[in-house]
């Protein structure tokens, strides 16, 4: 059973960094040719609240400018932190239609972040740890 919890180890770790990082590209080429604009609150709701300390989903509707007229508009907006009326958020805004949507990159490089630990542990305790109990055993 060791020898298999040690040779599953690394095709794990190698999925739990491949995973999020696949994903991170997708995000990153879906977000491609759109520009990051500042963008003022003028109304907010919360949508869902998460498990404390873990941020909310909000509802907000925006001002922003595009091709240099401001333009307002209801989006979807995820953050960790209270966000409210005059606050200002970074939105994605497509150049050709002037649709505005959440920027998600942040949350996709901590989703890697958590793969990369996830791999990391599987490589220690799952490939390397039970190499040692395999070399002692003998």
């Amino acid at each position: 059973m060791k020898k298999v919890i040690r040779w599953l180890s690394l095709p794990l770790a190698a999925v739990a960094i491949a995973a999020p990082l696949a994903s991170l590209h997708s995000v990153y080429n879906h977000y491609a040719g759109k520009v990051l604009e500042l963008a003022e609150v003028l109304e907010s709701r919360v949508a869902r609240a998460r498990s404390r300390g873990s941020g909310a989903t909000y509802d907000l509707y925006v001002r922003y400018r595009w091709a240099g007229r401001p333009v307002e508009n209801n989006v979807r907006v995820t953050s960790f932190r209270s966000i409210h009326r005059r606050d200002h958020v970074r939105l994605l805004i497509d150049p050709r239609t002037g649709d505005a949507e959440d920027d998600l990159r942040s949350e996709s490089w901590i989703m890697v972040g958590w793969g990369a630990l996830a791999a990391t542990f599987f490589v220690l305790v799952g490939f390397v740890a039970m190499g040692r109990a395999l070399r002692c055993k003998k």
